[in-house]
């Protein structure tokens, strides 16, 4: 008989953090009483119960072609067979995006085929607007998302982790994706084996003694501190990479990978550019009010103030210009990929559209073929 203590995110909630922090620490889950589960946020161990695991992103990527569920799901039976009366921990975001009906089945294999007797469930929740501006973020590192979608505030739709299809902007996401975790987790697992964190809160006594405070005799006490990992890029790296991206999408048309985008000299020096912290929202096109209904709802449902009502945007979103560089950053790229811009520019840490385009016209010579051509809509950013 096996306990299990599922760590199921949410998404931008230091997941990474979280796993390889247990992961440099696994000797000292021994001695708790602790066995870690091999794997990660992506790993078989969530694609054995999606719903439609041919449409899983890491397929869709030619990472492993075969969905292969039903012998992934015996190799689980014989290691919890050979893994006996003990607390496994098991780490995954993207358990977060199952589907009601794929936590069942995931909640009845582990009862009934692994003789699991207790399932723990701990999530990690955070402020609405930081999770978006953080998703957005995400979904530029590998080229999901170009500057006119940032603009519009728009997101890829989740089709790559097994969702339907849909239209994903910012306020449908919240909606469809984000706010309906917790109720299923309650549902699924009972309220009485699911405990939610607030990030914002946790990060600062430690992501990982939150995690294992739910073990008896206060075992996380002596827990040494997060090792952060998957830090932000800065604002500026984020416009200069979607603007690359709007060039260089990861997938073409009929979903093929894009192996120039992949291997690309640029995109490192591009994601590795200082400046300030990103705030990529745009206000006009969020609407706080279902938000904070939402939001009343949530804590509602969990008994607690997990998530404050978010009264207004925060000034780094409400003064967000898109073409506002720091000058640090200025200064970086023009080393990076020489002179640009005019004097006034680089005090004011403003460069305006002619600025960026002289930026694009400097990696086309460093680079030696036409990485970037106009930017795209450009009356977004000259208005």
């Amino acid at each position: 008989m096996s306990r299990i203590i599922l760590h199921v995110g949410t998404h931008k909630t230091g997941s990474t953090t979280i796993q390889r922090t247990l992961n440099k620490h696994r000797s000292h889950l021994q001695k708790l009483g602790i066995t870690l589960f091999e794997g990660s946020n992506h790993s078989r161990f969530h694609r054995c119960f999606i719903d439609c695991p041919e449409s899983f992103h890491r397929n869709f990527r030619s990472w492993d072609q075969n969905p292969n569920q039903e012998d992934y799901k015996q190799a689980l039976r014989k290691y919890f067979s050979h893994h006996k009366n003990t607390t496994h921990l098991i780490s995954s975001e993207d358990l977060s995006l199952l589907s009601e009906r794929s936590l069942t089945k995931l909640r009845d294999f582990l009862i009934d085929d692994c003789e699991c007797t207790e399932i723990d469930v701990v999530c990690f929740m955070r402020n609405p607007l930081d999770y978006l501006n953080s998703s957005l973020q995400q979904y530029i590192k590998p080229g999901l998302v170009s500057l006119d979608e940032i603009i519009r505030n728009s997101f890829l739709s989740y089709r790559f982790q097994g969702f339907p299809s849909f239209d994903g902007g910012s306020q449908e996401i919240l909606s469809e994706i984000y706010f309906p975790i917790p109720g299923k987790l309650i549902r699924v697992f009972g309220k009485e084996n699911t405990r939610f964190f607030s990030f914002e809160l946790s990060k600062n006594d430690g992501l990982v003694r939150s995690l294992l405070s739910w073990l008896p005799g206060g075992s996380s006490q002596d827990w040494p501190r997060d090792s952060m990992f998957n830090v932000s890029m800065s604002h500026e790296s984020c416009i200069l990479l979607a603007e690359y991206n709007s060039r260089n999408p990861l997938f073409f048309r009929d979903l093929t990978l894009n192996r120039s985008r992949v291997n690309s000299r640029l995109v490192p020096i591009l994601r590795n550019i200082p400046g300030r912290r990103p705030a990529l929202l745009n206000q006009d096109s969020i609407d706080l009010d279902p938000i904070n209904r939402e939001i009343e709802s949530l804590n509602t449902l969990v008994g607690s103030l997990l998530i404050k009502p978010v009264h207004s945007f925060p000034e780094k979103f409400r003064e967000n210009e898109l073409t506002y560089f720091s000058v640090g950053a200025i200064k970086h790229i023009r080393s990076l990929f020489g002179w640009f811009g005019s004097p006034p520019a680089i005090e004011a840490g403003k460069l305006d559209l002619r600025e960026i385009e002289n930026i694009n016209s400097s990696l086309d010579r460093k680079f030696g073929r036409s990485w970037w051509g106009k930017i795209i809509n450009a009356r977004w950013l000259t208005s």
